[in-house]
């Protein structure tokens, strides 16, 4: 997996394909309040993937959220595909939030750049936004509920 890591507040020149710090609004701004998305810059790390690179893989360990900031992918369960998410979407939570494995996979389906936040990253972003881990509360109780044999 070719994984790309940038540090949001770095000064290295970056391509116009890929977000920086001073446009991260221009992707996130409609889903997200201004607070958020500083926090998310303050917490988060950038990192970019390519088409065909897995971003989780169901039963392993997860030890990273993220929100994807562009780009698209494919969530699978047990193979079958489940789901697309794209800019905005919150991914990786549930495992983080549960101490449990990751319950799918996903898969990038075209150059994606999203943010990353380990464990410690991720409690301190929801810890500094209150609206932000009520959604993400629910999100995690949403497909949750989802999964269970109905």
């Amino acid at each position: 997996m070719a994984i790309k890591r940038t540090i949001l507040n770095s000064t290295n020149e970056q391509a116009d394909s890929t977000p920086s710090e001073m446009n991260l609004r221009q992707f996130l701004g409609p889903r997200f309040s201004d607070a958020e998305i500083e926090a998310m810059e303050r917490y988060g790390s950038l990192m970019t993937v390519e088409s065909g690179d897995a971003l989780t893989v169901e039963g392993q360990v997860g030890s990273e959220a993220f929100i994807l900031v562009t780009g698209k992918a494919a969530v699978r369960k047990a193979g079958a595909s489940i789901a697309t998410v794209g800019p905005g979407e919150i991914i990786g939570e549930h495992a983080l939030i549960t101490e449990t494995r990751r319950n799918a996979d996903v898969v990038a389906t075209e150059h994606v750049s999203m943010l990353a936040f380990t464990s410690r990253e991720f409690g301190a972003l929801l810890a500094a936004c209150p609206e932000l881990s009520s959604t993400v509360q629910g999100l995690d109780k949403e497909r949750s509920d989802e999964q269970q044999p109905g």
